[in-house]
C-alpha cells in the first residue's frame, strides 16, 4: 500500500514538472531595449510611445510565443546623442550597458544623430541584436544596414524616413510654389551631416524645379540666433526662408522671423510648431507658418483615421505631450507592433526566421502602410494606404491645417499678407 501511494506521488510529481515549466516561461518577459536620446523631448516622447504600445499589448495579455503568453519590458538608457557637444562614446557605452547586462530581444528607438548612430552599429551588429531604428534620418545609416546585408548581417530595420524621402516629399511643395508666384528662396539648415546632404538635395530640386536659390547658411546645433541669416533673405528680397532645423532653437527663428518682418513665407521642420500648445505660445507669431510633420502622429488627420487615434492618446494620456521635433514617436510606436506581429508569426525571438518575418511586414501602422524595401528600409510615399507617409501643415488662424500630400490635406496653402 505505500509503495502504491509512494508511486501515486512520484507520479503527479513528475506531470507537475512541465506544466511549472510552463508557467515559469509565461512569466518570462520579453526584454526590449530602448536606447537614444532619452533626455531630450524627442527621446522622451519616443520611450512614451513605446510604453504606450507596450501597455497596450499586455493589457491583452502579451505576445504569443510557442503557445505560451509573455509579457513585453522595456529597459533603456539614455545617449545623449541630441545635446550639443556629447562624444559618441556615450551613444556606445549605453548600448554596451543593455546588451550585455540585459540582453535584450530587440533594441527600439535608437540615435537621432546619425554619427552617433553610425558608430555603435558594429557593436550591434556583433552582438546580432534585432535594432528598430525609428528617429535616424541619415541615408548614410541605410547605406551601411545595406553594406551589413551583403555580409549576411541582417539586425537592422529602418522604421523611419531618412532625408532622402523628405526630398521627394518636398517636390509637391516647389510645385505648389511656383505656380504661387513664390520663386525666390533662401536657405538656412543645422549643420549636421544628415542636414547638409539634405541641403544639396533640396538645392537641387529647386533648381530643377525653375526656383532660384538666392543663398544659404549653415548654423550650429544650438544656436539662439539667427538674425544672420534672417538679414540676408530679407536683403535678398526672397519669398520664402526655407529652414531645415528642427531643434527647440526653431523658435527662436520665428520669433526673429516676425520682429525682423522678413517678407516671406516661413517653412520649417517641426521643431516646438508641432505641439498641440504651440499657438497658446507663439500665437500670431505662427500665423502663416508652413511646417513638416516628418510622420503622420503628431497632428489630428481626419482623413487617415489611426493617426488621429494616436495622437488623442498620446494627449490624454500625457498633458505635456510636445511631439516637439514632429518624428520618432508614431514610428517606434509602429516599430513595437511590427516586432511583435513577426515574432508570433516566426513563433520565436531568436534568429534568421525573425529576420525573415520582419522582411515579410505589411501593416497598417500610424504611420500609413508599413512595409520594407529589399534593404530592410521603411517604404515612404503620398498614399497611407499604400505607403508610410509624412505630412506638411501650415498654421492658419490657430488650426493646423494639413495642406500636402492631397490625399490627406484638408486645405490649401495661403500665403502671408506681408508677401509681394
Amino acid at each position: 500500500m505505500k509503495k502504491c501511494a509512494l508511486f501515486v506521488v512520484s507520479a503527479l510529481i513528475l506531470v507537475a514538472v512541465p506544466f511549472s515549466f510552463v508557467w515559469a516561461e509565461s512569466a518570462k518577459p520579453i526584454v526590449l531595449g530602448a536606447v537614444g536620446p532619452l533626455s531630450s523631448i524627442t527621446g522622451r516622447d519616443c520611450l512614451r510611445a513605446a510604453e504606450l504600445a507596450v501597455e497596450e499589448i499586455n493589457s491583452k495579455g502579451g505576445v504569443t510565443v510557442g503557445g505560451v503568453k509573455r509579457p513585453l519590458k522595456i529597459v533603456s538608457a539614455d545617449t545623449r546623442d541630441n545635446a550639443p557637444g556629447v562624444p559618441v562614446t556615450e551613444s556606445i557605452m549605453g548600448y554596451e550597458k543593455i546588451i550585455l547586462e540585459h540582453k535584450p530581444t530587440a533594441l527600439i528607438i535608437n540615435c537621432h544623430r546619425s554619427e552617433a548612430m553610425l558608430a555603435s552599429m558594429d557593436l550591434i551588429a556583433k552582438h546580432n541584436v534585432p535594432t528598430l531604428i525609428s528617429i535616424s534620418v541619415s541615408p548614410v545609416v541605410d547605406k551601411k544596414i545595406a553594406e551589413y546585408m551583403s555580409k549576411g548581417v541582417n539586425c537592422f530595420f529602418h522604421t523611419s524616413n531618412n532625408v532622402v524621402d523628405w526630398a521627394r516629399a518636398y517636390g509637391a511643395l516647389m510645385k505648389v510654389f511656383k505656380e504661387r508666384g513664390l520663386e525666390r528662396v533662401y536657405g538656412v539648415y543645422s549643420d549636421n551631416l544628415a542636414f547638409r546632404a539634405l541641403w544639396k538635395m533640396v538645392d537641387g530640386g529647386l533648381k530643377k524645379a525653375g526656383l532660384e536659390v538666392l543663398g544659404v547658411d549653415a548654423v550650429p546645433i544650438g544656436a539662439s540666433d539667427f538674425s544672420g541669416p534672417l538679414f540676408n533673405a530679407k536683403r535678398k528680397k526672397a519669398q520664402v526662408l526655407w529652414s531645415i532645423y528642427e531643434t527647440g532653437s526653431v523658435g527662436i527663428l520665428a520669433k526673429q522671423f516676425n520682429s525682423l518682418k522678413v517678407p516671406a513665407l516661413l517653412f520649417v521642420m517641426a521643431g516646438p510648431f508641432v505641439s498641440q500648445r504651440a499657438w497658446d505660445e507663439y500665437g500670431d507669431e505662427l500665423n502663416g507658418v508652413l511646417v513638416q510633420l516628418t510622420e503622420s502622429g503628431g497632428m489630428p488627420t481626419k482623413k487617415y483615421p489611426p493617426a488621429t487615434v494616436f495622437f488623442d492618446k498620446c494627449v490624454k494620456k500625457w498633458p505635456d505631450w510636445e511631439y516637439a521635433y514632429g518624428h520618432g514617436p508614431a514610428n517606434t510606436y509602429d516599430s513595437i507592433y511590427l516586432l511583435v506581429d513577426a515574432i508570433e508569426r516566426a513563433n520565436t525571438t531568436e534568429g534568421a526566421s525573425l529576420y525573415k518575418e520582419l522582411e515579410k511586414t505589411d501593416m497598417k501602422g500610424v504611420t500609413g502602410r508599413v512595409k520594407f524595401n529589399a534593404h530592410h528600409k521603411i517604404v515612404y510615399g503620398m498614399d497611407p494606404e499604400k505607403t508610410a507617409f509624412m505630412v506638411f501643415f501650415q498654421w492658419q488662424d490657430g488650426s493646423a491645417v494639413p495642406v500636402s500630400p492631397a490625399s490627406v490635406a484638408e486645405g490649401t496653402i495661403k500665403l502671408p499678407i506681408r508677401i509681394k
